[in-house]
């Protein structure tokens, strides 16, 4: 059709479609197009023109039916559809454990495939269970594959000293090692190996996380709003047996107020007895001075004099 109106008219046509307004034809109004083409200067067999900037869009009658019946056979083909997925629902309803079970079998299948080439593949080592969270050299699971550069920390605590303080710069990589000993505790207690030297967990029945500064519009909540309704629900349902993880808590307010609250909290959670690691932000520096016990890390980040080494990567190394 494009082509027999091209010819027709002597006009560069071509056939476009969009959702809204289905199939239709274009002409080309910008630079080196004939400067008689104008929306006046159509043919009467021209029907809805519609100008941009550098196109003019249009339909024909005959268009305008093949679009009305295009609508159509899409419509069909929906209904079509639609009967054959019910019925295909129902022939599968009777068998829907089977698939459920099978789901789950696959599942557990490429678990075990995981942990089978991590141990083998890999520097992991089986972890122990004891009454004494104590891994040397630990390494970030996901950053032990995608770093070649990376520095391990060790991790430790213990019922008499289960309150961990992690401090400094921004940048240096104290969520991550937050977030390392939360990944080692989950991977261990799935039975899976570790990527350490050694490594021994005490079972935790639970591990909360007061992670992230990120606000909520949905919810009309604020970036303090979510850090305390978050450690509401964590003060709430902690128990002896549970693994701790908070992250520079309060900055959502003033700084006066953000250490109050730390202070508060911390007290709360030493009377509990779990296993607690928390860094804080650098003006809550007096924060460390009030726990003699606890034990103290200090994240460092070491950089090279040039951005770049010979190989374009950078030799960042994070250690606690």
């Amino acid at each position: 059709m494009a082509t027999c109106l091209s010819s027709k008219y002597n006009l560069p046509i071509k056939v476009c479609g969009s959702n809204s307004r289905g199939f239709y034809m274009q002409l080309y109004t910008g630079a080196g197009a004939p400067p008689e083409l104008d929306v006046d200067n159509l043919p009467s067999d021209f029907m809805k023109i519609s100008k941009n900037r550098n196109t003019i869009n249009f339909s024909t009658a005959d268009l305008l039916r093949l679009n009305d019946r295009a609508q159509e056979a899409t419509k069909e083909i929906y209904v079509m559809t639609n009967v054959v997925v019910n019925e295909l629902i129902k022939d599968l309803r009777s068998n829907i454990g089977c698939l459920y079970k099978l789901a789950e079998c696959v599942s557990m299948l490429d678990m075990l495939h995981s942990f089978a080439k991590s141990c083998t593949l890999s520097s992991y080592v089986r972890p122990e269970f004891t009454d004494t969270l104590a891994v040397k050299q630990s390494r970030h699971p996901i950053l032990d594959i995608i770093s070649f550069n990376l520095v391990p920390n060790n991790i430790f605590a213990s019922r008499e000293s289960n309150f961990i303080l992690i401090t400094g710069p921004n940048m240096s990589g104290k969520t991550t090692y937050l977030k390392q000993v939360a990944l080692l505790q989950i991977m261990a207690q799935v039975g899976s190996f570790v990527p350490a030297v050694y490594a021994s967990f005490r079972v935790t029945s639970q591990i909360f996380s007061r992670v992230g500064s990120d606000d909520d519009i949905s919810s009309n909540s604020s970036t303090f709003m979510l850090e305390m309704r978050e450690l509401s629900y964590v003060l709430q349902n902690v128990s002896s047996n549970c693994l701790v993880i908070v992250d520079e808590l309060g900055r959502g307010t003033s700084n006066e107020e953000g250490f109050g609250i730390c202070h508060a909290v911390c007290e709360h959670l030493l009377t509990t007895k779990v296993s607690l690691l928390c860094s804080y932000l650098s003006v809550f520096k007096s924060l460390s001075s009030l726990y003699a016990c606890q034990q103290r890390g200090y994240a460092i980040v070491q950089k090279a004099l040039r951005d770049c080494m010979s190989d374009g990567s950078t030799p960042r190394q994070r250690e606690a």
